[in-house]
């Protein structure tokens, strides 16, 4: 699914978090920890936003503790699932201010943020199963949902306040994964 605002134009180029290994490199095989993943998301937000890159946060078939372990408003804000505030900052030069002025430094040689960077979340999960699997970590309301079908086919559901994701009419779609 993409935040409310999604878009952007031409090739995209991607700046990856793989979530579900990063579960793993924390819990399990303790290579690291939430904090130092935090940088670790940050160096690839700054990235991003320098680049024009979409961020792209890969879940899988997990529910990653997002709000619980991941955000931090000076490393990696939750403020980036905000279509609102994340569109906000696309092509703008003065940064003082705005969010991302937490999380850049004078070492990132960012002094404006380029016009294709976006944000998107792709899950494995079911259309019918996300609201039940992420609601805790994400603010679904904020994403614009986009299924798409086993054919390569995409679309795109009703972003109203009241749409629920559990309620979702899936029996014509063939498969379908959000994205």
């Amino acid at each position: 699914f993409l935040p409310y605002g999604g878009g952007g134009g031409g090739a995209f180029e991607y700046e990856v978090l793989d979530l579900k290994m990063s579960i793993i490199d924390v819990n399990v095989k303790k290579r690291i920890t939430w904090e130092q993943l935090q940088y670790e998301y940050r160096s690839k937000l700054v990235n991003a936003l320098k680049f024009g890159k979409v961020l792209t946060f890969s879940m899988s078939n997990t529910c990653p503790p997002l709000q619980s372990k991941l955000f931090n408003d000076e490393r990696f804000p939750s403020l980036l699932f905000d279509s609102k505030k994340t569109q906000s900052v696309r092509g703008a030069f003065d940064l003082e201010g705005k969010w991302v002025s937490k999380v850049l430094n004078k070492a990132d040689d960012v002094f404006a943020v380029h016009e294709d960077f976006n944000v998107m979340a792709i899950t494995k999960f079911q259309p019918a199963d996300v609201e039940r699997f992420l609601k805790e970590e994400m603010r679904l309301e904020l994403f614009q949902p986009i299924i798409i079908t086993s054919d390569g086919t995409t679309i795109e559901l009703p972003t109203t306040s009241n749409f629920s994701w559990a309620q979702m009419a899936v029996g014509t779609l063939e498969a379908g994964n959000v994205a």
